[in-house]
C-alpha cells in the first residue's frame, strides 16, 4: 500500500514538474517583444556635457533644455573625470541640477570614486540610478566642485539617461 502511494506521488510530481518546465508550445523560450498597453510609448533621451574644473573651483554646463509640453524623467547618471595626477583632489562633488515644481533647483548627486592613474592623469568615475523629474523649459545642468591643489587641467564628462513624458 505504501509503495503504491509513493509511486502515485512520484508520477504526479513528474507530471507537475514537466508541465512547468516546458516552454509554451515546446521549443526554445519566446523572444517576442512585450508591449505595455497601459502607457503610451516613452520617448528615450540621453544627453551629456563637459565641465571644466581648474584650480580650486566649480564649473557648470548645460546638458539639455527640457522641451515645452514635456517633462523629463531622469533614470541614470554617470560621470568620468580626469585631473593631472600631480594635483591632489580631496573633494569631488558632482550634481545634476533640475527644476521640479516650485523648487528653483534640485541637486541629484553622483557618488565619485578614484579609479586609476595613468598618462599623467588621475581618473574618477561615478554612476547612479535615480528617479527624478525636470519641468518643461528646465535647464538640466551638471555641476562640479573640487577643492585642494592647483590643477592645470581638469574636466568631468557627465551623461544622463531618461525619457520624456507628455505634460497633462
Amino acid at each position: 500500500m505504501t509503495q503504491t502511494i509513493l509511486i502515485r506521488l512520484a508520477s504526479a510530481a513528474m507530471v507537475f514538474t514537466s508541465a512547468f518546465a516546458a516552454q509554451p508550445g515546446g521549443g526554445t523560450p519566446s523572444t517576442t517583444p512585450v508591449k505595455e498597453v497601459e502607457k503610451p510609448a516613452l520617448s528615450a533621451v540621453a544627453a551629456s556635457c563637459d565641465i571644466l574644473l581648474q584650480n580650486q573651483g566649480s564649473g557648470i554646463c548645460t546638458a539639455m533644455t527640457v522641451p515645452a509640453g514635456k517633462a523629463l524623467v531622469i533614470e541614470h547618471l554617470s560621470a568620468i573625470c580626469g585631473f593631472n595626477d600631480a594635483a591632489p583632489v580631496s573633494v569631488l562633488a558632482l550634481n545634476v541640477r533640475t527644476s521640479i515644481a516650485a523648487s528653483p533647483y534640485v541637486d541629484l548627486e553622483i557618488p565619485m570614486t578614484k579609479q586609476a592613474v595613468g598618462n599623467g592623469f588621475a581618473y574618477w568615475k561615478g554612476s547612479q540610478a535615480v528617479r527624478s523629474y525636470a519641468n518643461p523649459g528646465t535647464l538640466v545642468q551638471p555641476f562640479g566642485l573640487r577643492t585642494a591643489g592647483a590643477v592645470t587641467l581638469g574636466y568631468c564628462s557627465v551623461t544622463l539617461i531618461g525619457h520624456y513624458v507628455a505634460v497633462q
